[in-house]
């Protein structure tokens, strides 16, 4: 349950935030606690390589949102990063609706960024796609969008209700609050990074192994897949470090809050260029128990639909046709990796309550009516408890 202690319910949950929001108007006003949610939600989407199309129906896709809002409701976060929000911005305003309904008051920004071909809210190649990147605040922390940065690429743009993309587009949704009781900002960016053909040390070993001793077909191929991924998340990681650079120059801001779905792994050399950069993932600085594992096949039904993942076509052309028992060990080693628990969902800070008492856990992992989670993702919540330093936890 929730450090702030409120009881979950229409009835309860109403009064309590009544009260609490009347301190807000008090500059002296200064929380003894601080949450934060980084959730992906799931958009519900078949995405095919040239169409997307509706994953569930209707009411698997109604059932799914209640549980994402009754567990918000149950930990009230302060601040909330949410990835994969389709169809924005109608569904952003559903979420500060069903929130408000529980008793609890939101902000949003947002930034579309998969709209395919959009001129208005009823015109649209897909209709059921405008998905992308939502931000949601407590109302006293006067949240702000800044910019949202393309961070992936060049031809097209993605608007509220209208845009374009001819390939596929990824930003970093940026914006500012400000402290209460002070007039401290801090800047809070949004990511979802590309994914690709993943692959583990394990696998590659593998991979060049089996090549040395039957010369695989299109090693060249797979090789260039797997870099993919790695290198267009590290050019977008420098296009977000840039804008954040010049931001912070100006003087206006304390420090960054980082969140989001990165889909890479702490051991990557993506990690190591965003600490590198100056931030601390909060996993480190907290107090936690086990790895606290974002993506789960082992745990999570949502995953996969069947008892073996999906192999890429790539590796379905050039090894899974290959009938020697060294390329069916390359397979088995693929298919293991793709079962293996990642984690791939963070939150970084370069200077936000660093030395602050704080505890990690785990978000969403409660079950709807059908046995399954509300995502394919599990969500990482802070919660920082401000009156204790990090040794008195």
């Amino acid at each position: 349950m929730a450090a702030l202690g409120w009881a979950v319910g229409a009835g309860g949950c109403a009064g309590l935030e009544s009260a609490f929001f009347e301190e807000e108007f008090d500059a002296s006003y200064q929380p003894t606690t601080f949450k934060i949610l980084t959730y992906n939600i799931w958009h519900g989407l078949h995405v095919g390589p040239y169409w997307v199309r509706l994953e569930e129906t209707p009411d698997q896709h109604e059932a799914r949102f209640n549980l994402q809002i009754r567990q918000i409701a149950e930990e009230a976060p302060d601040l909330i990063f949410l990835q994969e929000v389709n169809p924005l911005p109608k569904q952003a305003t559903r979420f500060i609706k069903a929130l408000q309904q529980v008793g609890f008051e939101y902000t949003e920004i947002h930034q579309v960024d998969a709209c395919g071909l959009r001129a208005s809210q009823s015109v649209a190649l897909m209709p059921d796609l405008n998905n992308g990147l939502v931000i949601l605040a407590k109302p006293y922390l006067n949240l702000k969008k800044i910019e949202a940065v393309k961070i992936l690429g060049t031809f097209g743009m993605c608007r509220s209700i209208r845009g374009f993309q001819l390939e596929e587009l990824r930003y970093a949704l940026i914006g500012e609050i400000t402290w209460p009781g002070t007039q401290n900002k801090y800047l809070v960016v949004n990511v979802h990074k590309h994914s690709g053909l993943e692959s583990s040390l394990e696998f590659l070993s593998k991979l060049k192994e089996v090549h040395a001793q039957e010369e695989l077909l299109d090693y060249k191929a797979i090789k260039k897949k797997i870099k993919e991924p790695v290198t267009k998340r590290k050019e977008g990681l420098a296009i977000l470090s840039a804008a954040l650079q010049q931001l912070r120059r100006t003087g206006q801001y304390e420090g960054v809050v980082l969140a989001g779905d990165f889909n890479f792994e702490p051991n990557s050399r993506e990690y190591q260029k965003v600490v590198r950069s100056g931030f601390r993932d909060t996993h480190e600085l907290s107090h936690h128990q086990g790895d606290l594992f974002t993506l789960d096949p082992v745990a999570n039904d949502l995953i996969y639909d069947g008892d073996e993942p999906i192999i890429p076509k790539i590796l379905q052309t050039s090894i899974a046709k290959g009938s020697s028992p060294s390329q069916q060990e390359l397979l088995d080693v693929y298919q293991k990796d793709m079962r293996r628990p990642k984690r791939i969902d963070y939150i970084f800070v370069d200077s936000f309550f660093m030395e602050t008492c704080l505890h990690q856990t785990l978000f969403g992992r409660q079950l709807g009516s059908d046995g399954l989670p509300a995502s394919d993702h599990y969500g990482v919540l802070n919660s920082y408890h401000l009156a204790k330093a990090l040794q008195a936890c």
